[in-house]
């Protein structure tokens, strides 16, 4: 992203933690489940017995109480949200409407792209 000269706010998420609502819209933007932007190689997942069969709402409780289990970096720009694994995930940013990308945005997390591109 800073490449194509697109500069993003940073949220530091392990020390200021994302609420339950942030991360509720992280994921709808996304269009995804929670259980799909958990990290799984992370002792706490095993230890909490998390996986495909958890329900949403406990997922998003879950990152919110342990954001370690966030996968990262989440790009969030207005409407548009991405994941940045693997980093060219998040290339198609680059190409978003210039109106869009001088959008500001709360500061989430960091990934972008439009919804549609998944």
């Amino acid at each position: 992203m800073r490449e194509a000269g697109i500069e993003l706010p940073v949220r530091e998420y392990l020390r200021d933690p994302l609420s339950v609502d942030e991360l509720r819209r992280v994921v709808r933007l996304l269009g995804v489940r929670p259980i799909e932007i958990v990290r799984r190689g992370e002792a706490v997942f095993a230890e909490l017995g998390l996986g495909d069969g958890t329900a949403d709402e406990e997922v998003l409780r879950t990152m919110a109480e342990h954001p370690i289990l966030i996968e990262r970096p989440i790009v969030v720009r207005g409407g548009w949200a991405v994941v940045g694994r693997p980093p060219a995930a998040s290339a198609p940013f680059s190409c978003a409407p210039k109106a869009l990308q001088g959008r500001a945005s709360s500061p989430a997390i960091s990934k972008c792209t439009r919804t549609q591109s998944r």
